[in-house]
């Protein structure tokens, strides 16, 4: 296992668990081993193009991933990968407005914002949201979101828990570069104590509003707990911005409120066939940042934020091949 530079010690807990287990079997514990580097020293491609390293998982930002994927493809190797892409959400109808934004709201704080399938773009059509019959505006939406957020993030025992700490410094660096593009600022982030860990980098999520003509801004990736809240045409609209997006950026996620069951069809239709995964109407302990590992299939394969399915078939067979043997009788 090669972790990042700046994340060696969780990873080495990890493996020197799994060395104990296999000794415990009565195995050999070298069969997992940690590779470790700097920043100003990478191993990466130097394991990555050893001839004994045949399969390759990678899981980590799509730059590099797509260095990960021509060096595999180029030393004959099999690789399994899993990036990073623009997650979005559709608000179009819910029956509880509170329970939908609060599990929203969750899904924008978690980690910070830093999990691969943390949702980015939320797009509501410019007449706002129908809830229970009514419409609600989009600067209606906007404040209770932004109201949802403060009630977790500030919240004295789940807040920091949630929230957790800014890894890299370049994230809090991109918080202020989105500061700086000069969008509706819906939530502004600030630094949130974590008690017992008094030099934690800390950043609340910061939600930007802006409309369809910013497509220069949020069709990128911006990691880290920033998200965009994007006014467009109609529900087909957003529906083509989600799908464009899925094309040409990637998604490990896609998340849609409406009651309309010809609507969630027509975006379940959309979205599968532009090779992301969807999921429908979250209010309560479901999170479309959580995958379980042995009932839902993270990742899709087939778009540009990463090549494989955890778990699927081809997850685990492509990774061997039956070899024939023949006597003559």
């Amino acid at each position: 296992m090669k972790p990042h530079p700046g994340a060696i010690y969780p990873i080495a807990i990890v493996v020197a668990e799994l060395r104990d287990t296999l000794s415990s079997l009565g195995l050999n514990p070298n069969i997992i081993q940690l590779g470790v580097d700097t920043i100003e020293s990478p191993i990466t491609l130097e394991l990555l193009q050893h001839p004994a390293v045949r399969v390759v998982d990678y899981t980590g930002g799509p730059n590099f991933g797509a260095i990960v994927e021509q060096e595999s493809a180029e030393g004959g190797k099999t690789v399994f990968t899993e990036k990073a892409g623009v997650n979005c959400v559709i608000l179009d109808s819910t029956d509880d407005l509170d329970k939908s934004l609060e599990n929203l709201a969750f899904s924008l704080t978690l980690y910070s914002g830093q999990m691969c399938t943390a949702p980015q773009n939320i797009f509501i059509a410019q007449d706002g949201m129908l809830v229970n019959g009514e419409r609600v505006t989009v600067e209606q939406i906007a404040a209770k979101l932004s109201e949802k957020i403060d009630a977790l993030v500030f919240h004295e025992k789940a807040g920091g828990s949630t929230l957790g700490a800014i890894q890299n410094p370049a994230t809090a660096v991109r918080i202020q570069e989105v500061r700086d593009l000069n969008l509706q600022v819906i939530r502004d982030s600030t630094a949130i104590a974590q008690p017992g860990f008094d030099e934690a980098r800390t950043f609340s999520p910061i939600v930007l509003g802006t409309d369809a003509r910013r497509a220069d801004i949020y069709t990128k990736e911006w990691f880290g707990p920033i998200s965009f809240l994007i006014t467009t045409e109609s529900f087909d609209a957003s529906l083509a911005e989600v799908v464009r997006s899925i094309h040409d950026q990637g998604a490990l996620s896609v998340l849609v409120y409406s009651t309309s069951d010809a609507l969630m069809q027509k975006a379940e239709d959309a979205v599968v066939m532009a090779g992301a995964p969807i999921a429908f109407n979250f209010n309560s302990f479901v999170w479309v940042n959580q995958s379980a590992a042995f009932s839902d299939f993270h990742g899709a394969g087939c778009n540009p934020a990463g090549n494989a399915t955890f778990a699927d078939w081809s997850f685990v067979t492509n990774r061997y091949n039956v070899i024939g043997v023949r006597k003559q009788a």
